[in-house]
């Protein structure tokens, strides 16, 4: 972020919420988007594949794991609290500040989601090309 900001390198990728504080203060000038939508707080700015790369999309994510042993009651009892906080008017605004999107899921939708993240990236990298 300091050599972007401090035109040290020409170009980034950069998560929103790495990076708001230095877009909004306009030190840093926003191309382009990498989700398939617009972002609420940047809607002025177009997405990749509004600006030429149709079918673009990436996007950064995080969520919360537990060891593969841990017992299905002890994983619904955290997701249904985690759900529950992520639907919270105030933790919403506040993540949206941020730069994101909350985007709670049960635990089999985000077991799903990693899977489609893991198979869509091998194919980026090539280790999901057959040999």
């Amino acid at each position: 972020m300091s050599d972007l900001v401090g035109n040290h390198v020409a170009l980034g990728i950069i998560d929103p919420p790495s990076g708001m504080a230095q877009i909004e203060a306009k030190q840093l000038k926003t191309i382009a988007v990498s989700s398939a939508k617009r972002f609420p707080r940047l809607a002025q700015i177009p997405t990749l594949a509004e600006s030429g790369l149709p079918g673009f999309e990436s996007n950064g994510w995080f969520g919360i794991v537990v060891p593969a042993a841990t017992p299905a009651d002890v994983i619904a009892t955290l997701n249904t609290a985690l759900v529950k906080v992520l639907n919270e008017p105030d933790v919403v605004e506040r993540i949206r500040a941020l730069g994101a999107e909350p985007m709670p899921m049960t635990p089999a939708e985000y077991g799903a989601f990693i899977r489609t993240e893991i198979d869509r990236w091998l194919k980026v990298v090539g280790a999901g090309k057959p040999n």
